[in-house]
């Protein structure tokens, strides 16, 4: 008898077990999260949201890949058609459409309530996350433009490999003696077609404008300010360096740094990895060269994410887990495991990730100081015309068929037009 109730005991216990999961299982909120990491930042998220699921059974993340190239489209149709994921990462020159549909949800309340720190973010960031006073969205990555060099074609030269140019004659200098038409070896390559959108053009060409001391976009960004008297200078650096000094190409070169016939280019962090694990070219990171009598600058890129309106439930949820996401602990690993630029000052100071830096990716550390120069593209919806209409007109001066002046004039035309459109 004593076997039988023992074996009844353990059996009502079992079944228990199995109701109390099977009711969490069932009772678990779903959400979904649409983002377009792929490779290395695709594995690490999913590193991380294995670990949010396994931690957090109420609340289960399904996160979909769509294509970097699709995801926008695919986000907009889903705006449109009521097909939406619960949580959308997106390019953050793209994030204004969002804050400014109505679907997205205010983070307003659920920032005060969680004691988010929203002063640990870098504010520049956060230009794309706020309308008219409100948050809608909150930084994931960022980074930003820096000098990378190689050192071989250094050696070759005769300049010193752990010296790079600082300033605007340096470079000019530098990419003389690295210059070598002959071999197709060019001092320093820099974005001169207009592509698909023009963004190489504009987001680059933005750099020496900052750095010239001029302005893109003035009057909270509602009027064009580039054709000036600091920004003809810095356009005519540019195209000095292709056709009076000739060392850079017209057209860019296919692979550009990575061809290991590069002397100098401008690049981003997310070319640390690729460069390491093909091993191509031995090479240094710094600061964007500057005018001597400007100032250093750079530009900001990177992804965010919002919440999507659905239904009270669902948005808590979605909150708990992205405010799991961009906590430091939690972004100590995303951005040791990415190589993205922290977006959260606080990281800097993490020992762990003060101890990959120095042991596993020094490289960083420029653009990571760089970033307190680095400034926000107009954080505007209508950004993406502005940016292919200005390439367009650019593109002109970097083939020689007009002048810096005559091309920033018609460029000015275009963005007032765009500007009185919306």
């Amino acid at each position: 008898m004593r076997k039988i109730a023992l074996r009844s005991l353990q059996f009502i216990c079992t079944l228990g077990l199995i109701l109390i999961l099977t009711s969490v299982a069932f009772g678990a909120t779903r959400l979904t999260f649409w983002h377009g990491f792929g490779g290395t930042e695709g594995d690490k998220l999913t590193q991380l949201v294995d670990r949010w699921n396994k931690n957090n059974p109420d609340i289960r993340v399904e996160i979909i890949y769509i294509p970097y190239d699709q995801l926008l489209h695919k986000a907009l149709a889903g705006l449109a058609g009521g097909e939406t994921p619960d949580l959308l990462q997106l390019d953050l020159i793209a994030m204004p459409q969002f804050t400014r549909s109505g679907k997205v949800v205010n983070l307003d309340g659920y920032i005060e309530n969680s004691r988010v720190d929203m002063k640990d973010f870098y504010p520049s960031l956060l230009e794309y996350d706020y309308y008219n006073g409100h948050c809608y969205a909150l930084p994931l990555t960022t980074n930003n433009l820096g000098l990378m060099w190689n050192k071989d074609m250094f050696r070759r030269a005769g300049l010193d490999p752990e010296v790079p140019p600082r300033y605007w004659d340096e470079l000019i200098k530098y990419a003389q003696k690295l210059n070598n038409p002959g071999k197709m070896e060019w001092g320093f390559v820099q974005a001169t077609e207009v592509g698909v959108r023009g963004e190489g053009i504009t987001w680059e060409y933005m750099i020496y404008l900052w750095q010239n001391r001029g302005e893109f976009m003035v009057d909270n960004y509602s009027k064009p300010a580039f054709n000036s008297k600091e920004g003809i200078e810095a356009l005519q650096f540019k195209v000095d360096l292709i056709h009076k000094y000739k060392v850079s190409p017209v057209r860019q070169i296919q692979g550009g740094f990575l061809t290991g016939k590069v002397g100098m280019a401008l690049q981003g962090p997310w070319m640390l990895q690729t460069i390491r694990e093909q091993a191509i070219v031995d090479f240094g990171t710094a600061f964007a060269p500057y005018p001597k009598d400007g100032k250093p600058a750079s530009n900001i890129g990177g992804e965010h994410v919002c919440i999507i309106k659905s239904n009270p439930e669902r948005e808590r949820a979605a909150w708990k887990f992205l405010n799991w996401l961009i906590s430091p602990d939690t972004m100590v690993d995303w951005f040791m495991g990415t190589g993205y630029v922290p977006v959260r000052k606080s990281i800097l100071t993490n020992p762990r990730y003060q101890k990959w830096l120095k042991d596993e990716e020094p490289k960083m550390r420029p653009f990571i100081e760089q970033q307190q120069y680095a400034r926000p593209r107009p954080p505007i919806p209508q950004y993406a015309a502005i940016s292919y209409a200005f390439a367009v007109e650019v593109e002109k001066t970097y083939l020689g068929k007009s002048s810096p002046a005559q091309v920033l004039k018609a460029a000015e035309d275009a963005v007032i037009k765009i500007m009185k459109a919306k």
